[in-house]
């Protein structure tokens, strides 16, 4: 199972990308400038997005990057021979454009599942961002003074309406930091699984709401709100292990773990042995070495429900 984030553009199409802004220029005669402007991809449509120039990380060689990408697809495609120049591979199909959660769904094996968080304001430093269209919040604020034209129930219901119509037999869970956004995913559907993403402990002062940061707090919300589980940092359980059966025998909700602990195989074991269900990491080609390829699947079959090592 892979993990990824997703929003929506200005005209609300549910498109892939981790960060609120981007640095791109627009490829408009009007703009001279040479560098990088600091853009909110909530403020560009999907056609401008396509149009941009556009930097996600330092390096120098984009050309390059891309290559080695579409041959590590490739790799895992299992493709001994080079494809027909007819072909196009789902990597060429993801970055030819924009990525929306809708190329994903077509070109993204049927077997492969989707852990899909939303991406929604939910700390002090991004909360200002719900002002915007993009976003809802329906807010009499003095400072706004307006009511805002996207709520968070189109928001919601515009990722819906890919899933639904394109999710075929896909393995597909929903993840999201935001507990308004995680209580309409549940109310609106009972296909997929939903999953409140939480801290477990304060980072900074940047959270504003308690379930966010308190591993009690966010178990509590859980589980009034009928959730499946939670997706907490792994650093509350690595300090107490003895956390995660408490809470799933208690409870009855699955306990996911994500953080930069999560790239070490021995946190990763140690997690595993006290019953976690699952493990958000950036370092898998690592632990699954480490612990035995996995078995290969057949094309269209299902991930297993959890996407756990």
């Amino acid at each position: 199972m892979i993990e990824f984030d997703v929003q929506l553009s200005r005209d609300r199409v549910p498109v892939i990308y981790h960060d609120f802004f981007l640095h791109a220029k627009l490829g408009h005669r009007v703009l001279h400038a040479t560098m990088m402007s600091k853009m909110g991809l909530h403020d560009l449509t999907l056609a401008q997005l396509n149009q941009v120039e556009w930097r996600h990380c330092s390096q120098p060689n984009p050309s390059r990057l891309r290559s080695l990408l579409r041959k590590h697809w490739l790799s895992i495609l299992a493709l001994a021979q080079p494809p027909p120049p007819s072909f196009v591979s789902p990597m060429q199909a993801l970055c030819d454009a924009f990525p929306t959660l809708r190329l994903a769904f077509d070109h993204v094996p049927l077997h492969v599942g989707f852990n899909i968080e939303i991406k929604y304001p939910a700390d002090n430093s991004t909360r200002h961002l719900t002002a915007l269209p993009s976003f809802e919040v329906l807010s009499f604020s003095l400072k706004l003074a307006q009511i805002f034209k996207v709520q968070l129930n189109a928001y919601v219901d515009a990722i819906l309406d890919v899933v639904m119509a394109f999710g075929r037999s896909r393995h597909v869970v929903f993840s999201c930091f935001a507990p308004d956004v995680c209580v309409l995913l549940r109310a609106k559907q009972s296909t997929y699984r939903v999953y409140f993403l939480t801290c477990g402990v304060d980072v900074e002062h940047l959270v504003w709401d308690t379930r966010c940061i308190a591993l009690n707090h966010a178990v509590a919300f859980s589980q009034v709100e009928q959730l499946h589980g939670i997706v907490t940092n792994s650093d509350p359980l690595l300090d107490k292990p003895a956390l995660i059966p408490a809470i799933k025998n208690n409870t009855q909700l699955d306990v996911f773990t994500w953080g930069d602990h999560n790239t070490s195989h021995a946190h990763v074991q140690r997690q595993k042995k006290h019953g976690v269900d699952g493990v958000i990491s950036d370092n898998i080609g690592d632990l699954t070495l480490r612990d035995g390829k996995p078995r290969p699947r057949e094309v269209g079959s299902m991930a297993d429900d959890t996407g756990r090592l």
